[in-house]
């Protein structure tokens, strides 16, 4: 299956990685796909805060790095509902439980349009949007899901390692300079 998130794959590995994850488990595991989704956008807004050269709040949490960044028009108003949608639900799936797939369905679209907003704003080359195409179930015997929930498990574990080194090229991103032309055209 290719991913909605594909597109990610050239600027932003980990985030194409993460929309993928989403998808793969939506229907054999929904709960970890509105983790996968949760984890997408706390990682996104990493990013915003890096590229934006913005201090992260004393004390960080997904709701404050929103506010922030939605305070400082880098997200704008009409994503914002999306990213707290996301949270809020991520927040269910993890403490509750929380599995419905019609829900994690209209996530994932979310994500996905929060991914697109992103690479349009932040990369350099243009992006025609792709078409978001809802992952098909598939009907799968227990060997076959034994093989891929174990896939899953090591591409995940692989992910959370490189999730915890992203930190260092964050910084690097926050140490370039930026000119006022070009954040006065990505808030555009």
């Amino acid at each position: 299956m290719s991913s909605n998130f594909a597109f990610l794959e050239k600027n932003w590995r980990i985030l194409s990685e993460i929309g993928y994850l989403a998808e793969k488990n939506l229907y054999t595991d929904t709960n970890t796909s509105f983790i996968k989704l949760r984890m997408f956008c706390e990682t996104t807004a990493k990013y915003l805060f890096a590229y934006e050269k913005l201090e992260t709040p004393k004390e960080y949490t997904q709701l404050a790095a929103i506010n922030v960044l939605a305070a400082q028009n880098i997200i704008p108003d009409r994503f914002v509902p999306l990213f707290h949608s996301i949270r809020k639900t991520g927040n269910d799936a993890v403490h509750s439980g929380y599995s419905a797939i019609t829900d994690a369905q209209t996530h994932l679209k979310f994500a996905f349009y929060i991914a697109v907003w992103f690479y349009q704003t932040y990369a350099d080359d243009p992006l025609k949007p792709p078409e978001f195409i809802l992952p098909k179930q598939m009907d799968y015997d227990v060997h076959q899901l034994a093989e891929i929930n174990q896939a899953l498990q090591e591409r995940s574990a692989n992910l959370e390692n490189e999730i915890k080194q992203l930190q260092s090229t964050l910084d690097e991103f926050k140490a370039r300079a930026l000119s006022d032309h070009k954040i006065k055209k990505r808030k555009q």
